[in-house]
């Protein structure tokens, strides 16, 4: 009927640019479009089909890694107009799929690691996502260092960064994971854990020295 023709024609589309998003020009294509093919790209995580939100979180995730003429500018028009959309994806499919959580979660992953596009993943609520996967009891061994990392990276980039995530409970859940029987997520969690105490121990020692400053004045 129609509703599986419509299905089927978006899976395609949406494979499709899952499959362009590999060659180097898509990235400038779609940068040189500015926000119209992103936006497009970036509705999609809202539908309830999850092979159709797979692929354009596949899609989204090669064109982050993707060279482009114009330095990091796409990962950052990504962390801009998809973040808002993941933490209702993955709330939408956690129980759901997996596969797309571990999506999700390898999207902000790759960002994180983009210094440009922090400011906007956490002003977007990826920090958020990231803990909320960390709350939930999970088998997925993987899926749960992904998280860790994604986390690592955004606690060792700013001490502002590490003082949104401690505020959130972030240190706790840290801790606990760094209790784990698994030893890849013992290995994660504590490698996070002392980042973030290391970030937390810089912000203190920059106040300290502000007041410092101020106190010559």
């Amino acid at each position: 009927d129609d509703d599986d023709a419509d299905r089927e024609g978006l899976v395609d589309v949406t494979l499709a640019l899952s499959n362009l998003a590999t060659l180097p020009r898509v990235a400038d294509v779609i940068l040189k479009d500015r926000t119209a093919s992103l936006r497009a790209l970036v509705g999609v995580l809202d539908a309830e089909d999850a092979e159709v939100v797979k692929f354009a979180l596949v899609a989204l995730v090669r064109l982050a890694a993707a060279p482009s003429g114009d330095d990091d500018a796409l990962a950052v028009h990504i962390a801009e107009h998809a973040t808002p959309h993941l933490a209702r994806t993955a709330g939408r499919f956690v129980e759901r799929d997996a596969t797309v959580l571990a999506l999700v979660l390898e999207l902000l992953g790759q960002l994180a690691y983009v210094p440009a596009t922090l400011r906007a993943l956490v002003g977007a609520g990826g920090v958020g996502v990231v803990l909320d996967a960390l709350a939930r009891d999970n088998d997925d061994a993987e899926l749960v260092v992904k998280a860790v990392a994604t986390l690592d990276a955004l606690v060792s980039a700013d001490v502002e960064y590490a003082a949104v995530v401690a505020g959130r409970g972030g240190e706790a859940l840290l801790q606990r994971h760094s209790e784990a029987a698994d030893a890849a997520i013992k290995r994660a969690a504590d490698a996070a854990l002392l980042s973030l105490e290391a970030s937390l121990a810089r912000q203190e020692t920059n106040r300290t020295t502000r007041a410092a400053l101020v106190a010559r004045l």
